[in-house]
Order: C-alpha cells, then sequence, then structure tokens
C-alpha cells in the first residue's frame, strides 16, 4: 500500500520528501515493533527512499500496553520506574501505572 502511494506521488510528478506511517504498521500495535504480514518489506523500503534522499518516519504510540505484563517494553517501563502514576487503581497489578 505503501508502494503504491509512493509510485502514484512519482507518476503525477508531485514533490515528495517523507512518508508517514501510522500506528497500523506495528505488530499488534505493540510499540517498536512491525506487522510482516502488512510491511513485509519494510527495511528495503526505508533503504530505498533514504537512496532517494526521502525520509520514512514512523509513528510511536506514547503508551505501552499492560495487557500482556510481560511484554518486554512495559517489563523495562515498570523495572525502570518510567511509567506516569495513578491514584485510580491502587491495588491492581499493573503497581498504579496510568493505562488506557
Amino acid at each position: 500500500m505503501v508502494e503504491e502511494a509512493l509510485r502514484e506521488y512519482h507518476n503525477n510528478n508531485f514533490p515528495l520528501d517523507a512518508i508517514f506511517l501510522d500506528i497500523p504498521y506495528m505488530d499488534n500495535y505493540v510499540d517498536f515493533t512491525v506487522n510482516k504480514t502488512a510491511f513485509p518489506r519494510l527495511l528495503e523500503l526505508s533503504q530505498t527512499l533514504h537512496q532517494q534522499n526521502m525520509h520514512i518516519i514512523p509513528i510511536i504510540d506514547a503508551a505501552i500496553s499492560a495487557e500482556d505484563l510481560n511484554n518486554k517494553y512495559y517489563v523495562l517501563g515498570n523495572s525502570g520506574n518510567s511509567f506516569i502514576k495513578t491514584t485510580m487503581y491502587p491495588n491492581e497489578t499493573y503497581s498504579n501505572n496510568l493505562i488506557n
């Protein structure tokens, strides 16, 4: 889908400096991951754009999911006491991290 958009910009002589990837590029919306089914060649796409002096800008979600308490980034953030805290859930297993 991204490659098709790039082709259309090029075919219609529209200037383009960067492509922004919205959150669905992530695997199951987990930060710092890539949905390999939807974006199987993301590294190659990034390299091609770089060679053409273009940029690929992935949007990073400001939240880390607490659905999987074993998620690498949740564990790192939790162990580093990096999350914003709330008083709404004082007895939850999330140790009062602000979650949605």
